[in-house]
């Protein structure tokens, strides 16, 4: 008889690079335990007087980052960014990672680490897989995302960093 180490493992992801080795360690994990897998993204919250005054200037730095990167720009309706993310997120998974693991994707809106801690509160999830990025020289002196997320829930956090490329 096998024990089942984890029930429900979730992978918050912001699309960078370092998250898809996250992706991989979480698949393993719950195809060794038979766990549901969750990607979570989460938007950051804007207030709806965010662009007034000044503030107009961000949003057209903004734009003009994302019209220089070649990326397009998120869409203005909340539900319609919410599908787009839920879109990203699906293409983010290869369809042999998968497997027979039940897959659930989420995206919400709000401060990261609250919104995952709570995601995680209210699904039961016991382990969660966070991408990262190398240690480089300055990144020691601030917190990271994994650490304050560690404090704020009892769930097992791990952070995994993908290989380094020599």
């Amino acid at each position: 008889m096998t024990e089942h180490l984890y029930s429900h493992v979730l992978v918050p992801t912001d699309f960078r690079a370092e998250c898809r080795a996250a992706y991989r360690v979480a698949f393993a994990a719950a195809l060794g335990s038979g766990a549901t897998v969750s990607l979570l993204h989460v938007l950051p919250a804007e207030s709806e007087d965010e662009y007034q005054g000044l503030d107009a200037i961000r949003l057209l730095h903004r734009a003009a980052e994302h019209v220089s990167s070649g990326k397009p720009l998120p869409p203005a309706n909340p539900a319609a960014a919410r599908a787009m993310q839920l879109e990203r997120l699906r293409a983010e998974i290869h369809p042999e990672w998968i497997g027979p693991i039940e897959l659930r994707l989420e995206v919400r809106t709000g401060d990261v680490v609250t919104e995952i801690a709570r995601y995680a509160n209210e699904s039961a999830v016991d382990l969660i897989v966070m991408g990262g990025a190398r240690p480089g020289l300055f990144r020691g002196f601030g917190r990271s995302s994994a650490d304050r997320l560690a404090r704020a829930t009892p769930v097992k956090v791990v952070r995994v960093t993908p290989p380094a490329l020599v």
